[in-house]
């Protein structure tokens, strides 16, 4: 396996109204680079209402190696959110088999540019090269592991949590519980310095993978006549074709995101004494 001072990297992903937050996100992954012999870029953009596009050409600008595609509207040709993303990501897909640019690149990084990913450091990037059996390498947090919608796991997480809640929303007393079992009860903590974890999938808002994983899949956000996230095919047909897929523990990219802050413990104390004291509350759960 090629370390990370001899080989070139691909940083990629889709951004929508990333705006304000983007320059940030950059810069804190170029620093977390740093150790690589050459980074390339590749964002692609579609459906932002700000300045997206326009700060975007900026950093290619200033930025070495830093390109992105800019797809316009898309919802007219793509009104379903997870054929629409499925749809941006499959533009670098293309890219990467395509471009002759990226033909000396041996990782890709698929990251989420919406001020997700404020903990990655080269210290955390640089755990993945601590084994060599793996083909995609997926993020954890330092809170509770939030993203259970491309999670795919025999006992933690085997089927689509979101069609487990809708199947049990019918038969509770409060329906609300559904999303609670089949979502919030997963969202487990995991030490840093755990073991790593064979998936079946798993993104987390960062993944290291071989650049020949993009020769063999691609993302679909549609099955069965359903939205599904469109993480899950892809590493699917991955698995398939005998590629593995782990959750590195060491690989922390941020602590809560939008679906896991409600988790902290300090709102989970407010909740708690709510509870007691008879105030009236409610129950989030997040995607």
């Amino acid at each position: 396996m090629t370390q990370p001072h001899a080989s070139e990297i691909l940083v990629t992903g889709v951004a929508r109204d990333v705006a304000t937050t983007i320059i940030g996100d950059i810069e804190r992954l170029r620093d977390a680079l740093r150790q690589f012999k050459r980074v390339h870029w590749l964002i692609i953009e579609s459906d932002s209402a700000d300045e997206t596009a326009a700060v975007l050409a900026d950093l290619s600008q200033r930025v070495p190696d830093f390109d992105s595609l800019s797809l316009g509207a898309t919802e007219a040709d793509w009104p379903e959110r997870t054929n629409r993303i499925a749809n941006a990501r499959n533009q670098y897909v293309h890219a990467i088999r395509n471009e002759p640019g990226y033909s000396d690149v041996q990782y890709v990084i698929v990251a989420d540019l919406d001020n997700v990913n404020d903990l990655v450091t080269a210290q955390t990037i640089e755990t993945c090269w601590s084994r060599s059996d793996w083909d995609v390498c997926a993020a954890n947090q330092q809170g509770p592991y939030y993203d259970i919608w491309a999670l795919r796991h025999p006992v933690w997480c085997p089927g689509d949590c979101h069609a487990e809640a809708a199947l049990m929303r019918p038969y509770l007393h409060d329906p609300r519980e559904a999303a609670h079992l089949a979502v919030d009860a997963r969202r487990i903590t995991l030490r840093a310095t755990a073991d790593w974890i064979p998936v079946d999938s798993a993104f987390g808002g960062l993944a290291v993978y071989r650049k020949d994983c993009f020769e063999i899949a691609r993302y679909i956000g549609w099955v069965n006549g359903r939205p599904v996230c469109e993480h899950v095919p892809f590493h699917q047909t991955l698995r398939a074709a005998g590629k593995k897929l782990f959750i590195n523990p060491a690989l922390i990219n941020t602590a809560y995101t939008d679906h896991s802050r409600y988790l902290h413990p300090w709102r989970q104390l407010r909740k708690t004494l709510k509870t007691a004291l008879g105030m009236p509350g409610k129950i989030h759960h997040g995607p």
